[in-house]
């Protein structure tokens, strides 16, 4: 069942994000209009403004993940994760030839369910917007576009350069170019690719590009959760400053189907979701508090800059009966990190993993040998020490680099 979140055109600055798509939307608790938030998500999601004009579809979206605030101003307000292969910008704020809809006009404000009719229609006419054009990008348009390394897993690899154009631009702000038979956002990206990497790399991507572009979402019908095709993980490596007073406990509500089960796994999962708050809070805390500047992106808990590289930290709350299940998770989510970022050349110095402390030295010993098998350093976490000794050696650690 297809959705459609109706804005005020007032509110529109707030979802700006870089100028594209944004990787994390968050809605108020009273927007929901006879919707179970649970039930959004991997559906069609459209995001309309309402102007004094009418309404115009501002993105297209499918939802990965629903969290609900528990702490802070926005305590009970729900942050919703953007499949960010399957979704994009339609209309950006510098338009001035928008084109308005009729069919959501007696919808009010807030989530509401329409019908597979109107959400055949949104797409028809969202489609209806990309325009064909002879004229080759700008340079200046193009230097926007952020395109990592190349790596050897050609689709993970153009994946993450489509990314880069949707997170810049809008539907309303490309085209596709006369001849060349891309979609508007892989047709930008090609363009990218040829200037930075030379035409071998732009004609090797071409398909996968075709296949990738997010338009793509508006002409298929939605799959179901059993046709998910397993894909390496996309890994954000754009780093912000942690802000420790803005690291606030969420609890789960949903997310893709292929991953929801019976409620008392979601009931462990908001604890555990409680806890790894809680100690990112207070690492970030104690490091700020010494002098370190740590950082995060979407995909990585917490990372330190040095002049010998990066420091990659991962924090995993644990329990006795999950402890050894946390630490494997933890190790292979760390290769990943260290992979993707290497894959863009950097360097990573040393990758970390902070466990909390389940009072077992024979599973700490075991955990400390096999994470040394994966050149990976094991820190625990005590919640009944004080600083320093809540994670020992975690300073030198951090000060070596």
């Amino acid at each position: 069942m297809p959705f459609v979140w109706i804005i005020d055109e007032k509110l529109s600055p707030y979802l700006d994000a870089e100028g594209g798509i944004s990787s994390k939307y968050l809605v108020p608790r009273n927007a929901l209009n006879a919707v179970s938030i649970s039930e959004i998500t991997e559906e069609n999601f459209w995001i309309v403004l309402r102007s004094i004009k009418g309404d115009y579809i501002f993105a297209f979206t499918q939802i990965n993940q629903i969290e609900q605030f528990e702490e802070g101003l926005n305590s009970g307000d729900y942050l919703l994760s953007v499949a960010i292969d399957k979704s994009f910008r339609i209309a950006s704020r510098t338009s001035s030839n928008r084109k308005h809809i009729g069919n959501v006009k007696d919808i009010p404000f807030g989530i509401s369910k329409i019908s597979i009719d109107a959400d055949r229609q949104m797409r028809q006419f969202a489609l209806s917007g990309v325009t064909i054009n002879f004229r080759r990008p700008p340079v200046a348009d193009l230097s926007r576009i952020e395109i990592p390394p190349q790596t050897s897993d050609l689709r993970a690899w153009t994946l993450r350069c489509l990314t880069g154009v949707t997170k810049k631009f809008s539907l309303d702000e490309l085209w596709s170019v006369q001849g060349l038979k891309l979609p508007p956002f892989a047709a930008f990206a090609h363009f990218r690719i040829v200037d930075l990497l030379g035409g071998e790399a732009g004609a090797l991507t071409l398909d996968a590009l075709k296949g990738l572009d997010p338009t793509a979402s508006l002409t298929e019908e939605i799959s179901n959760a059993g046709d998910l095709k397993a894909a390496p993980p996309v890994v954000d490596t754009n780093f912000f400053l942690l802000e420790p007073d803005k690291i606030f406990a969420r609890k789960f509500i949903a997310k893709k189907k292929k991953f929801i089960s019976i409620k008392d796994v979601l009931a462990k999962i908001e604890a555990a979701e409680k806890t790894h708050q809680k100690m990112l809070r207070e690492i970030a805390e104690y490091l700020i508090s010494k002098g370190f500047q740590p950082k995060f992106s979407e995909s990585i808990d917490m990372c330190i800059d040095g002049a010998g590289g990066i420091e990659l930290f991962e924090i995993k709350s644990s329990t006795y009966d999950n402890f050894l299940d946390q630490v494997a998770k933890g190790l292979f989510q760390l290769i990943c990190y260290a992979d993707a970022l290497e894959q863009e050349g950097g360097t990573v110095n040393e990758s970390i993993l902070v466990v909390q402390n389940v009072k077992s030295a024979s599973l700490h010993e075991y955990a400390n040998r096999i994470a040394k098998k994966c050149n990976v350093k094991i820190l625990f976490f005590d919640d009944d020490q004080d600083w320093p000794e809540k994670v020992s050696g975690l300073i030198p650690i951090a000060a070596a680099n």
